[in-house]
Parts: C-alpha cells; sequence; structure tokens
C-alpha cells in the first residue's frame, strides 16, 4: 500500500471534480483494501460529504460462482442501483477480483452471469451522468499472477498513479488534437496487425486523472486510475484488417499472440499461442455486440514503465495501442454489450491522414 493512504485518498477525491459539503459518495471496496475504503470515506467526511462503502470479498464470489444456480447470478442487484442513482460520485475500487488465480477454473458459464446481472449497475455507474473513477489496488495474489513480487507491484502502481495530472492533461491534448484533424486510422505492429477503423464525426476523448469543469461540461463524468490515456469510439461497422494482440487477461488467464480478423467491425478469432478457445467461450458467452470492436485507446502515462498484464496500467504505457470488444456507449459508441474487454498490441505504428502519431511505440506528438 501507498505509504499515506490519506494522501492518496485525497488526490483521488479531489480529481473527480472536489466534493461540496452534503454530496453523497459511493466506495465500492474489496475486503482485502479496506484500509482504503476507510481513508477515502475519513477524506470524503472531512470535506462535509457523506460516504457510504458496499464491500464485496474474493471469497464470496468464490463461494457463489461455485454453488448458486447461474439463473440467480444473473438477478441485478436493483438495490445497489438505486444507491449509485442516489450519490454524486462513485469511487468503483474492485474492478477486478482481488486474485484472479482462484477463478480461472470457475465456469464461464457462472462467470458470465455474474457479469450479466451486474450489467444494470455498471450502465447506472457509466451512463448515468455522474461522476466515477474507476479502480483496483495492487494485491499479492495480482503480483503472483503476473510474475512480481508484492513489491515490484505496488511500485509500478503506485508510481502509475503518482505522475503529474498536469503532464497527462498537455500530451493527452496533443494527441487529441492530431486525432481530431483525421476520420480515419490505420495501426500496424511488429507481429503483423494490419488494421483500419474509422471514426469521423466521433469526438476523441482523454482520460488524464482530473474530471474538471470542461470534462463535466462535454459529458466525460469519469476517470480511470491509474490515468492516462486517449481514446475514442470507432464507427461500429468500420474495423476491417487483422489485430495481433499481444497480450490479454482474464479472470485469470493469459491469452497471448491471438489474431483476430476484422469484417465489418466484427471480430473473428482466428489463432493464437494461448487462450483461443477461451476468448472464443467469453464472447459467446456475452450479450450484445460483444464482437464488435467498441474501442481505440492510446496509452500516455509515461510513469508506467513496461507491461505486466495488469491491464489497468498495461493499458496506460505512453505509446502502446489497445482495442476493446463490446460496450462502448460511454464513450460516445453505439454498440451496447455486458462485455467490454481491452486487448494490447504492443509497439505499434498508428497513422492518421498519412501522419504518424505512434511509431514502433513511441508517440510523435
Amino acid at each position: 500500500m501507498a505509504n499515506d493512504l490519506g494522501a492518496v485518498a485525497r488526490k483521488i477525491l479531489v480529481s473527480s471534480g472536489g466534493l461540496a459539503a452534503g454530496e453523497r459518495v459511493l466506495i465500492l471496496a474489496r475486503a482485502d483494501g479496506l484500509d482504503f475504503c476507510d481513508a477515502l470515506a475519513v477524506e470524503a467526511y472531512r470535506l462535509g460529504a457523506v460516504p457510504l462503502c458496499v464491500i464485496y470479498s474474493d471469497g464470496l464470489w468464490q463461494r457463489a460462482l461455485a454453488e448458486v444456480p447461474a439463473a440467480h447470478l444473473r438477478q441485478p442487484p436493483v438495490h445497489l442501483v438505486e444507491a449509485v442513482k442516489a450519490c454524486h460520485l462513485v469511487v468503483w475500487a474492485t474492478l477486478e477480483f482481488g486474485d484472479p488465480r482462484h477463478f480461472a477454473c470457475l465456469p464461464q458459464e457462472k462467470l458470465a452471469a455474474r457479469r450479466a446481472g451486474f450489467k444494470v449497475m455498471r450502465d447506472a455507474i457509466g451512463l448515468g451522468g455522474r461522476r466515477w473513477i474507476g479502480m483496483d489496488l495492487p494485491t499479492p495474489g495480482k503480483a503472483a499472477l503476473h510474475g512480481l513480487s508484492t513489491q515490484e507491484f505496488e511500485r509500478l502502481f503506485w508510481g502509475a498513479l503518482e505522475v503529474d495530472f498536469e503532464e497527462l492533461r498537455d500530451r493527452g491534448r496533443a494527441l487529441q488534437s492530431a486525432l481530431a484533424q483525421g476520420t480515419s486510422v490505420h495501426i500496424a505492429s511488429p507481429r503483423g496487425t494490419d488494421l483500419w477503423l474509422e471514426y469521423g464525426g466521433r469526438r476523441v476523448r482523454r482520460d488524464d486523472g482530473v474530471v474538471d469543469e470542461e470534462d463535466m461540461r462535454l459529458g466525460d463524468w469519469y476517470t480511470n486510475l491509474p490515468a492516462g490515456e486517449v481514446f475514442l469510439a470507432p464507427l461500429e461497422d468500420s474495423a476491417r484488417g487483422r489485430a495481433v494482440v499481444d497480450l490479454a487477461f482474464w479472470e485469470g488467464h493469459r491469452l497471448e499472440a491471438l489474431e483476430l480478423v476484422f469484417e465489418r467491425g466484427r471480430a473473428r478469432a482466428v489463432g493464437a499461442g494461448s487462450g483461443l478457445e477461451l476468448f472464443r467461450e467469453v464472447v459467446s458467452r456475452s450479450s450484445g455486440g460483444c464482437d464488435v470492436l467498441g474501442e481505440l485507446g492510446i496509452g500516455i502515462n509515461a510513469g508506467v514503465s513496461r507491461p505486466t498484464g495488469f491491464t489497468l496500467t498495461d493499458e496506460k504505457i505512453a505509446g502502446t495501442v489497445h482495442i476493446a470488444l463490446g460496450q462502448n456507449l460511454m464513450m460516445g459508441g453505439a454498440n451496447d454489450s455486458d462485455l467490454h474487454w481491452d486487448l494490447m498490441i504492443l509497439e505499434p505504428t498508428v497513422t492518421v491522414g498519412g501522419r504518424k502519431i505512434v511509431h514502433r511505440g513511441r508517440l510523435m506528438v
């Protein structure tokens, strides 16, 4: 954990646009992050806000996914949705399980049912016109999964979070401007990515760690922490070509060298170094446009030195690309799904209107 949780909590609440007296804050956390949850709640109280903490645990979900029928897991937590709607700010600090290794052998049917059940809550948070922060915390289980010591993983995570948000903003604005001058983008990579996307008429967005007045005026009510990406929602039927995904993770499983062919925006998996059948099963059990390319993101956080497999930091590495299948409503798209799966492309070259804005993993703007 960071040395001063109170200072981190203050920075996070300030980055959300601040809190006024009487505003209501919902904090969704895991039991292994209880100290951090407490720090957020105390800082919210200091600002005059009123926090409510909802705590889950890996143990709960291990038992529920093993013992509870899938039909029951699909039931939406309507009472939690109402709590979301009643709040001005949601801090969602549980984007992943604390130790994904414990879930790797559980049936995908059950995991898909849980995902479907929580979609209503996710939509209320992401589409409800309120400020929210999505994040997670480094844990020993995640560190072990990604082949790191706990100390290494904590240094990487907190280092990514403690970057200068003004530098992120300036770097993000430059990349936004470059993308906004075009209507289509080409992505290539050493492993063989050759992918075209169109986005004409859709706004290029920036996640720089701060929800400021400009963001709220434009309807960008959220940030991920660690932050650091510029992203857009491609036109849903526009993706064509081939993408070779260097790295992706799914509930304790590692996927590598995943080859996807895109036609009219939809992905078809044709090969992988590892994880091909898992990819096909996850997509087949998801709802809506789960095979549609819903997002293009480019990392801008120079505080992340290398990929580890932890998507929340990997996708922020300056000069990397991630594409996501599924849901893109919250970023101005039109595709609805209970899936949003980020897939990493390393050392990409990104070209807009004949201009290289990323070359072999290096930002050129």
